[in-house]
């Protein structure tokens, strides 16, 4: 799956705190939602507070969530939501339902782009057992200074994201915050999240950090559980009626054999 033009989301707010400073406030969401059979939905989004949009309308004329195309993401499957808040926050989500556990991570790296990004790893695997299905989750969200730069030089070039910095002398993690939310099928067995909304495991990065994210889940597959117990009562049923019939014979052997004259009398 090659990489789609519109990872733009997060180049865009980056390069707007280039040119704006800490005095503009972005958080960035990944929400995963896996499914039992392994299939789910990846949304990725994006807000920025008043001051960010207040500063992109008087420089463009536009809100933050109409000034990036997203059209490229549209062609590849992603639904495009573009939120407003009360507040006067302004943001663009987009999602997308994948098949299989490998699905997410190849939609999550074609929209990330190549290396350093900020969504640096992401694994989901499902293991399937006869009675028990796991899954494993693991991934690393880096909102370190130097990603951060690299991300926005590599996409305004690095001469002219070298003059913004100069000039501007601002720090690309001040202003950056990014908020993970993942729910996965059965029983949570392991996880390092620091929050957990009901079956919601919740990550909270700050600018500057990289933090690494685990996760793991398991359910029964009752159907074959039961299946398994029924078999079971089967075998043991079976064995205790081959005992008795066992015990019956040797009883039967072992008894004094009845006499041929059915009066018990001899000639």
């Amino acid at each position: 799956m090659p990489p789609l033009k519109s990872r733009v989301l997060i180049v865009a707010v980056l390069s707007l705190f280039a040119l704006f400073g800490a005095a503009c406030k972005s958080t960035i969401g990944l929400s995963v939602v896996v499914d039992a059979d392994g299939g789910g939905e990846i949304s990725i989004g994006i807000q920025v507070d008043p001051k960010a949009e207040k500063a992109i309308y008087e420089l463009t004329g536009k809100s933050f969530s109409d000034s990036y195309a997203v059209s490229d993401v549209a062609a590849a499957g992603w639904k495009v939501a573009r939120l407003r808040g009360p507040d006067g926050s302004s943001g663009v989500s987009v999602t997308r339902r994948f098949g299989a556990p490998e699905e997410a991570g190849a939609m999550l790296r074609a929209i990330a782009g190549r290396p350093p990004v900020v969504f640096e790893t992401f694994e989901l695997n499902r293991s399937d057992g006869l009675l028990r299905v796991e899954f494993d989750l693991a991934m690393t969200i880096n909102l370190r200074s130097k990603v951060l730069s690299d991300t926005v030089a590599a996409a305004i070039g690095k001469a002219e994201f070298s003059k913004l910095s100069t000039g501007f002398g601002i720090s690309l993690t001040d202003g950056v915050s990014a908020e993970v939310r993942v729910a996965l099928p059965g029983t949570i067995s392991s996880n390092n999240a620091q929050a957990v909304e009901g079956s919601i495991l919740v990550w909270s990065v700050k600018g500057g950090e990289r933090l690494e994210m685990t996760a793991k889940s398991a359910y029964f597959q009752w159907p074959y559980v039961g299946g398994a117990a029924v078999v079971g009562v089967s075998g043991i049923s079976l064995v205790v009626l081959l005992a008795s019939d066992v015990r019956r014979r040797r009883r039967a052997r072992s008894a004094p054999a009845a006499s041929a004259d059915p009066l018990g009398e001899t000639q």
